[in-house]
């Protein structure tokens, strides 16, 4: 079947272990897609100043594998990425092409005036088709301009969504998706800190590997719920 993948954490609690998990996240997330990988990584101060959102982004038509050797080995490289506890939100994206050229600016994760969003799924939405762009580009546009559940209200139910979105105004990540579409969290047994990741036992099998428990076990985001 044809998908993409999301992983990430968040929570202030993050530390040099939950940078293992993700890094393993992202790593078994290429079965789900190698034609682009992206990273929004930084750190809201929502609960102190909510207009203050210090964040980066990477992309590229690479693979999670190079992608993460980039940017711990090459000059050209961004040595925060995967790799900074002062933040306090990782979000990653592979991608599996299903429309639009596989070139960097097709990458997930697209970043709008408002919003930064990265998507899982195809869309049906003939206003969301473009010879060059892909639809999620041009969903993340009209949920920039509109605002999530205005659009989502109205794409066509028979597309899939799994999407992660970060609110650049107010700090704020939104998770949603459609039955369409997986997407899973933990929370961790003692720290503050969440993970999030397209199939469950990405969760449990990397959190094992690093020996961090997490609480009870692991969670689905409800489909159609923001």
């Amino acid at each position: 079947s044809i998908l993409c993948g999301h992983c990430g954490i968040m929570g202030p609690g993050i530390n040099s272990w939950d940078l293992d998990i993700v890094r393993d996240l992202l790593t078994v997330s290429t079965l789900r897609g190698t034609d682009s990988t992206g990273v929004l990584q930084g750190k809201s101060e929502s609960w102190f100043n909510p207009s203050r959102v210090d964040y980066v982004v990477e992309k590229s038509s690479s693979d999670a594998l190079y992608f993460k050797w980039f940017h711990s080995k090459a000059l050209e490289g961004n040595r925060r990425i995967l790799n900074s506890t002062l933040d306090n939100f990782i979000a990653c994206h592979v991608r599996y092409g299903t429309r639009g050229a596989l070139i960097d600016a097709n990458a997930h994760p697209f970043e709008f005036e408002n919003i930064i969003g990265m998507h899982n799924g195809t869309l049906r939405d003939k206003k969301y088709e473009h010879n060059d762009k892909t639809d999620s580009e041009l969903l993340f546009k009209d949920i920039s301009e509109n605002g999530i559940i205005p659009v989502l209200e109205k794409v066509d139910p028979w597309g899939a969504y799994a999407l992660v979105i970060l609110d650049k105004n107010s700090g704020e990540f939104s998770f949603v998706r459609n039955d369409q579409r997986p997407l899973y969290y933990a929370i961790h047994e003692s720290r503050p800190v969440m993970y999030w990741a397209s199939e469950a036992w990405m969760l449990r099998e990397m959190m094992a590997r690093n020996t961090e428990k997490m609480y009870k076990d692991v969670y689905f985001f409800k489909p159609h719920v923001v």
